[in-house]
């Protein structure tokens, strides 16, 4: 499995994706706002992505992630390392722990959080 891979299934174990949950609900397994995604279907009443299918919210997940790691977002930029990522990706703001986030996620792809996340594609 590639790295990219098990960056975003351990996205979507963070972000709850279980039988019932929003995330669920909305088969948007990285539980992404909406901002006009392509395969995006709507959005719920708290404004996140709502996808026809599972693997339409993946797709749209890695998608963000890989662009994110290849220097097309405007957003992310491929030398930040991971806790830097997880900082904008799930701030404090939302009640998030982006520490605890970013060590879960990167312990899930054997990496330290300090590894830059252009080296999610290699």
């Amino acid at each position: 499995m590639k790295v990219i891979d098990k960056f975003c299934l351990a996205i979507e174990k963070m972000e709850g994706y279980y039988k019932g949950s929003r995330s669920y609900r909305n088969k948007n397994c990285g539980n992404l706002r909406y901002i006009g995604q392509k395969l995006a279907i709507g959005k719920d009443k708290d404004g996140f992505a709502i996808f026809k299918t599972y693997q339409d919210g993946y797709n749209t997940l890695k998608m963000m992630v890989y662009n994110a790691c290849a220097g097309k977002s405007k957003i992310y930029s491929p030398t930040m390392t991971i806790a830097q990522f997880f900082a904008l990706f799930a701030p404090a703001s939302d009640k998030n722990d982006p520490n605890h986030y970013a060590i879960t996620v990167a312990n899930a792809c054997g990496l330290p959080v300090t590894t830059p996340i252009k080296n999610l594609l290699t």
